[in-house]
């Protein structure tokens, strides 16, 4: 579905962007940004509305790009939108990425909540990951995201490209996602 689309409409080209600035936002908290900026700025407020504009406006910076170098290889240019059907792959695998650590350490207490919740009293069950296992399960996911994202981009491309070659420019803005927020996980 996601290469059979002619164009984006407005709907995805707000939410998508949208979609992964939140998560940069999730990522800067808790970061040495976010404590440079508590250093500097004394306001918890005002610290997490930076981040929230900060990792949105770099969303959208990112999505404009990778919808401008697309439209230098379009014959037309109409279907340049079609580069934030190639970010969701890559923004889900990065929603799974952040989910596992919440899954990985508080999963082994969903068996406690369910006895507590029909009134029986089930054996606790000790199930935790640690840091660096998480760590290289999230690097992995975005890696695989990142594959599907880029064989969104090629397929949208050459089906909408004079130039059937893949430019590594065209696939830069999903390369600088991967690692953006692989360097904050």
């Amino acid at each position: 579905e996601l290469w059979n689309m002619a164009r984006a409409d407005l709907a995805a080209l707000i939410f998508v962007p949208l979609l992964w600035g939140t998560q940069l936002f999730r990522l800067l908290q808790g970061s040495r940004i976010d404590s440079w900026l508590q250093g500097m700025i004394h306001s918890q407020a005002v610290v997490y509305w930076l981040l929230l504009l900060g990792g949105i406006l770099c969303a959208y910076h990112l999505a404009v790009a990778g919808i401008s170098f697309m439209a230098r290889a379009e014959r037309q240019g109409r279907s340049a939108t079609l580069f934030v059907f190639a970010m969701l792959p890559l923004t889900y695998a990065i929603e799974v990425a952040i989910r596992l650590v919440p899954l990985f350490n508080r999963a082994a207490d969903f068996f406690k909540v369910l006895g507590r919740q029909v009134g029986r009293s089930f054996p606790e069950v000790v199930f935790r990951l640690d840091v660096q296992s998480i760590l290289i399960l999230q690097v992995i996911l975005i890696a695989v995201g990142l594959v599907f994202s880029l064989f969104v981009l090629n397929r949208n491309l050459a089906s909408t490209s004079t130039d059937r070659g893949t430019s590594f420019f065209r696939q830069l803005p999903l390369y600088v996602m991967a690692a953006v927020s692989i360097s904050l996980l």
